[in-house]
């Protein structure tokens, strides 16, 4: 039924988005039950798996009931969430999530802007940048490119520039570890070749002008905007 299946789906999109502080932390209930890391990454990928099948059962996925349609955007922003998750084996089961979505026209503007708040809070200065967030943001382009437009790479050839001032860099209190500054920079390069091939970056605009990340939405004009792809024509 509608209601059973919005329930079990309901739990497995809480297993998936749990803070493990509070599952790990003193007195946590899986250190309680004496759960592992290892055993609740492995249930989250399952979980994953699960949600990203229930994408494919037409009767769910496009049901008139307000309910289910909420909790269809609420799975499709776990998988979103998780494209920028550290262990493989969850990144990749939340990559085929978002693929899932994407073939059914069912990615959208606000969804993004809702559910991109945190890698775009973490790119928002460069010293909060860590191979860990950029790693995560070239997954995310990997897919998403069409929704970001050139605001995003101004940014991050803004942030490259820092490491013309060596002293800057190692002055900024970021949250690098020792002799990490270097594999930033590479990370930030390497992260390039993942943005829209039209978009024309490098043409910067005077300083000043941009203040967005591109994202999807905002100012810059992208996921939906006439600077970025057409894989929004769709939301």
């Amino acid at each position: 039924s509608s209601s059973s299946s919005s329930s079990s789906t309901t739990a497995a999109t809480g297993v998936r988005t749990a803070k493990e502080d509070q599952l790990f932390g003193k007195g946590g209930l899986a250190t309680a039950r004496g759960v592992t890391l290892g055993s609740l990454l492995s249930l989250r990928v399952v979980c994953t798996q699960f949600l990203t099948v229930l994408w494919g059962w037409k009767e769910f996925r496009d049901s008139s009931d307000i309910r289910l349609k909420t909790l269809c955007d609420s799975i499709a922003g776990v998988f979103i969430r998780n494209l920028a998750a550290r262990p493989p084996s969850l990144h990749l089961a939340a990559r085929l999530g978002v693929q899932q979505v994407m073939s059914n026209e069912r990615l959208t503007k606000d969804l993004l802007q809702i559910n991109l708040k945190h890698i775009l809070h973490n790119i928002s200065m460069y010293s909060k940048l860590t191979p860990f967030v950029l790693e995560g943001l070239k997954r995310l382009l990997a897919l998403l490119c069409d929704w970001f437009n050139h605001a995003l790479g101004e940014k991050l050839l803004e942030y490259l520039k820092v490491w013309l001032t060596p002293e800057k860099v190692l002055s900024c209190g970021g949250s690098w570890k020792a002799g990490e500054e270097v594999l930033v920079a590479t990370k930030v390069l390497d992260v390039f070749h993942t943005l829209p091939r039209s978009l024309v970056f490098l043409d910067v605009a005077p300083q000043g002008e941009r203040k967005d990340l591109g994202g999807p939405g905002g100012s810059g004009g992208g996921g939906g905007g006439s600077n970025s792809g057409g894989s929004n024509s769709g939301g």
